[in-house]
């Protein structure tokens, strides 16, 4: 079963773009509405979900209200890609090596994988990360969809809402699973379109919610630029 967490924010933007989208595959949604920030209202609609007889197999789908999905096909590359049971965060885009600027799309190319429409204002893009397929050894997935089996958040793993900030609650919740887990981090090809301008990076905000990110898994022992690799040489200490 697909279940779905929605952060809402904009009645007009869920609306126009993801509610439509979630009417055309089979799945059950909690919008978690409220002034608090994204890391606690996705944790606030894993509770839901739980409370709701989730199962370990099924599939938690965290998506932006301003996500539009272009792929027909969607529930069925899900079901198949979380039918390897060693898969457990699946994302669009994202990257296979983290660095210490904070940014996934700012590694070099042959590190970023996927492919979305990118819409800011009347103009729209197909950006492609590098190749469009499917990789099993990614770190990070963007936060705009990601999906995560039902099995790691009933034994635990939350949004890190600890550092009170809005940023990176993607980037955190993919390293954690791959240094907590046995669980990998993939992306598949699912075209979708995203309603955003990508000037996030940009916001004093961000840059503070970087800072944090870098400093915690610095004392963690995770140097940058953090891999798989790296990541399974640091659970072997």
């Amino acid at each position: 079963m697909i279940r779905t967490v929605v952060a809402r924010h904009n009645d007009e933007i869920y609306t126009r773009y993801l509610e439509p989208s979630l009417k055309k595959i089979v799945t059950k949604v909690f919008g978690v509405a409220g002034d608090e920030n994204i890391y606690v209202k996705y944790n606030l609609g894993i509770e839901e979900h739980i409370k709701d007889g989730l199962q370990d197999d099924d599939i938690v789908m965290f998506a932006h209200e301003d996500v539009l999905f272009l792929d027909s096909a969607i529930q069925a590359k899900m079901d198949y890609i979380f039918s390897k049971p060693d898969i457990g965060v699946v994302g669009v885009v994202g990257c296979r090596e983290f660095s210490d600027n904070g940014a996934w799309w700012q590694n070099p190319t042959d590190k970023l994988f996927g492919h979305i429409v990118q819409e800011n204002g009347e103009e729209e893009f197909h950006l492609v990360k590098n190749k469009v397929g499917f990789v099993d050894d990614a770190v990070v997935v963007d936060g705009l969809l990601m999906a995560v089996r039902g099995k790691i958040l009933k034994d635990g793993a939350r949004f890190n809402q600890s550092w009170g900030v809005w940023h990176h609650y993607d980037v955190s919740f993919c390293l954690d699973v791959l240094m907590n887990t046995s669980y990998k981090v993939a992306i598949a090809d699912i075209l979708v379109k995203h309603r955003s301008p990508g000037m996030g990076s940009l916001t004093e905000d961000w840059k503070k919610s970087k800072k944090i990110v870098v400093d915690y898994y610095e004392e963690k022992g995770l140097h940058f630029p953090i891999t798989k690799q790296k990541i399974d040489m640091w659970k072997k200490r």
